[in-house]
């Protein structure tokens, strides 16, 4: 028998939690290339294709989910390893940066390298510091469901200067990827 007196009990939804409103995908993932090869067989380049996300995206997200000025990044040059992609560290001295990233009363430190050696110096630094700041990221929760993707394998048309003329696009993820990721950054459960 119901007791018509007493109010329904009203059910609490669950807020999500800091942590997972910054670990939710972002809306646009781009791919680039992690290593590429030259098949003698057909006479193809073929590149192995690895997910990212561009640092505004972080930052955008930063500033949504902890609020702008409520978050800070810094960086410092530090001194290279003795070989960068097999290039002698003499020319790109100081490329490795170590980024560190305070938030919520938390700091979190780690180091981004340049992600080409095909670049002026001043590109190499500001590489370093976009790595090193989505590396510190990654220890927020933040971009680290990149990390859940599967590599793609593409043909990539190479000009001999280290572009790619199809921008390296893969297939885009497909729906069993896509509904990975949901399951796993699903806040309402």
């Amino acid at each position: 028998m119901i007791d018509k007196k007493t109010p329904p009990k009203k059910t609490k939804v669950k807020e999500p939690t800091t942590y997972e409103l910054l670990s939710k995908p972002f809306k646009e993932i781009k791919w680039r290339p992690q290593n590429i090869v030259f098949s003698t067989k057909n006479n193809k380049y073929w590149g192995i294709m690895i997910p990212y996300a561009d640092t505004r995206q972080y930052i955008d997200r930063l500033n949504e989910v902890i609020g702008i000025n409520k978050w800070d990044f810094t960086w410092e040059t530090l001194p290279a390893p003795r070989k960068i992609y097999g290039a002698d560290t003499h020319e790109f001295a100081n490329l490795v940066v170590k980024g560190k990233l305070e938030m919520l009363g938390s700091v979190k430190e780690d180091v981004g390298y340049p992600n080409n050696i095909n670049s002026d110096r001043e590109q190499h630094l500001k590489a370093s510091a976009s790595d090193a700041l989505k590396r510190c990221c990654v220890h927020f929760g933040l971009g680290r469901f990149l990390y859940d993707l599967d590599q793609q394998f593409v043909e990539y048309n190479h000009d001999g200067k280290g572009q790619n003329k199809n921008k390296g696009i893969p297939k885009p993820v497909d729906a069993k990827q896509l509904e990975k990721l949901e399951n796993m950054f699903n806040t309402s459960k």
